[in-house]
């Protein structure tokens, strides 16, 4: 089997955030490591998740593909 190659300018990204109610929406910007900047192009997601604080509804979990926009 060959792997498949995602491009530099795309990335996945796991996350796992407090309140348990955020949301994640198409064209919403991420800021990773304070000076690189991505677009959500697509997320799936979780609400009211336990986290690893182990309190319930407290977490939104998920993956987003990104795109680099800057």
């Amino acid at each position: 089997p060959c792997p498949y190659y995602l491009p530099d300018d795309f990335v996945m990204l796991q996350v796992s955030t407090s309140p348990g109610l955020t949301e994640f929406r198409t064209g919403d910007t991420v800021t990773i490591g304070g000076n690189e900047n991505y677009e959500i192009i697509m997320a799936s997601y979780e609400n009211q998740q336990n986290g690893l604080d182990g309190i319930n509804n407290n977490s939104t979990i998920g993956m987003l593909f990104l795109a680099r926009i800057n």
